[in-house]
C-alpha cells in the first residue's frame, strides 16, 4: 500500500496509507465542497474516526490536516499539539482544555472561531501567519510562554480579556478585522503590536504589562484604551495611526519615558480632535514625566583615583564597590512648584489658591510680630488680624493703601509680598488666558 505524499516541515513524509484514487491519506485529503453530498459525509466521518484514533494513542501531530471542525474542549494533552498548515473549515474548539506544551497553528486556516476560553497552554500559543475568519477567543486562558500571532489575520476580534500570558503577546503585523480586547489581562513581558492593523478598538483597560508596549507603525481604526493599566517598561507609539481617541487616565507607568511617550501621543490626538480639556490633561502628565526624568548620573571614581594615588587603598579595601558604583541624583525639585502651583499652565485657580494662602501667611506674620502700623495721629500698631489681612491683600495686589504701612524692620517682608503678588497676578492672567481664551 502506498503512503501519503504529504511532507511535514521536518522533511519527513506522512506514513499513513493513501485513499483509493488519491495521493493523500484521509486526514490530508480535501473535503468536498458540497457538505450535503454523500461523499462529503463519508469522508468527514472517516476523518473524525482517524482523529479519535490518533487522540487515543496520544498522537497530536495534525500538521497539514484538512478537517471540518475540531473539538478538544476539556481535553488534557501532555505535550505539544500541532496543527501547522492545517485547514479547518469551521471552528477549532479548545474550551477549558489543558495542553502541556505548545499549541501550534502556524499558517493554519480556520474558517470559524479559534476558541481557547479558560484553556491552559504550558508553552507558546503559536499562530504566526494563520488565518482565522471568525474570533480568536482566549478569555481567561493561561499561556505559560508567549502568544505569538505575528502576521496572522483574524477576521473578527482577538479577545484575551482576563488572560494570563507568561511571556510576551507578539502581534506584529497582525490584521484584526474588529477589536483587540486585553481588558484585565496579565502580560508578563512585552505587548508587541508593531505594524498591526486593528479595524476597531484596542482595549487594554486594567491590563498589567510587565515589559514594553510597542505600537510603532500600527493602525487602530477607532479607539485605544489603557485606562487603569500598568505598564512597567517603555511605551512607544511612533507613527501610530488612531482613528478616534486614545486614553491613559489612571494608567500607572513605572518608566517616566513611557509616560512621556504615551501622553504626548494622546495629547497630539486630542489636539487634532479639538478637545482642549483632554489635551491639557495629557500635556500636564507629559510634563510631569519630564520632571521625573531629571536625574544626573555620577560616580565616586575620581575619589577612588585620589585614594589610590595617596596609597590609602587598604583603608577602603572592603568598600571598593561603593566607589565604583554608578549613582544618580535627582535635580527636578525646582520643577515641583511649576507642577503643583502653576500646573504647567493648565490650572489657573491653583495660582489664586497659592496667592490667597501666601496672603494669609503674611497677614499672620504681620499680626504676630506687629509688622503693620496704622497711620493717623502718629503711628499705632494694627492690632486686629483683619487689619493685617487687609494690608496683606493690598500689598499683594500692589495697590497700596495710605492708612497702613510696614513698621521698621518689616519693610523687606512687605517688599517680598509685593513682588510675589505682582508675579502671581501675571501668572494667573497668562494661565487663565491660555486656558479659556484659545
Amino acid at each position: 500500500m502506498e503512503t501519503c505524499e504529504y511532507v511535514f516541515h521536518n522533511k519527513e513524509k506522512c506514513v499513513e496509507n493513501v485513499l483509493k484514487n488519491s495521493e493523500f491519506c484521509i486526514l490530508h485529503i480535501d473535503l468536498p465542497e458540497d457538505e450535503e453530498s454523500e461523499e462529503f459525509k463519508k469522508i468527514n466521518e472517516s476523518k473524525k474516526k482517524k482523529v479519535e484514533e490518533k487522540v487515543s494513542k496520544e498522537d497530536f501531530n495534525f500538521e497539514g490536516v484538512k478537517l471540518l471542525e475540531i473539538d478538544f474542549s476539556g481535553m488534557k494533552i501532555k505535550n505539544d499539539i500541532d496543527f501547522n498548515h492545517s485547514v479547518i473549515r469551521k471552528n477549532a474548539l479548545f474550551i477549558k482544555a489543558t495542553i502541556g506544551g505548545d499549541a501550534r497553528f502556524i499558517k493554519a486556516t480556520i474558517g470559524g472561531d479559534a476558541r481557547f476560553i479558560k484553556a491552559t497552554i504550558g508553552g507558546d500559543a503559536r499562530f504566526g501567519g494563520a488565518t482565522i475568519d471568525g474570533y480568536a477567543r482566549f478569555g481567561g486562558a493561561t499561556i505559560g510562554k508567549s502568544a505569538r500571532f505575528e502576521g496572522a489575520t483574524i477576521g473578527k476580534s482577538a479577545r484575551f480579556e482576563g488572560a494570563t500570558i507568561g511571556k510576551s503577546a507578539r502581534f506584529g503585523r497582525v490584521r484584526i478585522g474588529r477589536n483587540a480586547w486585553f481588558k484585565g489581562a496579565m502580560i508578563c513581558l512585552d505587548a508587541w503590536f508593531k505594524g498591526a492593523i486593528i479595524g476597531g478598538d484596542a482595549w487594554f483597560e486594567g491590563a498589567k504589562i510587565g515589559g514594553n508596549v510597542r505600537f510603532e507603525g500600527a493602525t487602530i481604526g477607532l479607539n485605544a484604551g489603557f485606562k487603569g493599566a500598568k505598564i512597567c517598561k517603555d511605551a512607544s507609539f511612533d507613527r501610530t495611526k488612531i482613528g478616534e481617541k486614545i486614553e491613559f487616565k489612571g494608567t500607572t507607568f513605572k518608566n517616566p519615558e513611557a509616560q512621556k511617550n504615551a501622553c504626548r501621543t494622546a495629547k497630539n490626538i486630542w489636539a487634532k480632535s479639538g478637545d482642549r480639556e483632554e489635551e491639557d490633561y495629557y500635556h500636564y502628565h507629559e510634563m510631569e514625566a519630564k520632571r521625573k526624568q531629571k536625574y544626573k548620573e555620577f560616580s565616586l571614581k575620581p575619589f577612588l583615583k585620589l585614594i589610590r594615588k595617596l596609597r590609602l587603598e587598604k583603608l577602603i579595601s572592603n568598600h571598593i564597590e561603593f566607589f565604583e558604583e554608578k549613582r544618580s541624583i535627582y535635580y527636578g525639585f525646582l520643577d515641583l512648584p511649576i507642577q503643583y502651583i502653576f500646573g504647567y499652565g493648565i490650572y489657573p485657580f491653583r495660582v489664586i489658591a497659592a496667592w490667597g494662602l501666601t496672603v494669609l501667611l503674611f497677614a499672620l506674620y504681620f499680626w504676630i510680630f506687629n509688622g503693620v502700623g496704622r497711620v493717623g495721629n502718629g503711628v499705632e500698631n494694627a492690632e486686629s488680624f483683619l487689619e493685617n489681612l487687609y494690608f496683606s491683600i493690598f500689598t499683594a495686589t500692589t495697590l497700596g493703601y495710605g492708612d497702613y504701612r510696614p513698621n521698621p524692620g518689616h519693610q523687606l517682608m512687605a517688599g517680598i509680598l509685593a513682588i510675589f503678588g505682582t508675579f502671581m497676578w501675571a501668572a494667573f492672567i497668562t494661565i487663565f488666558a491660555r486656558k479659556y481664551m484659545r
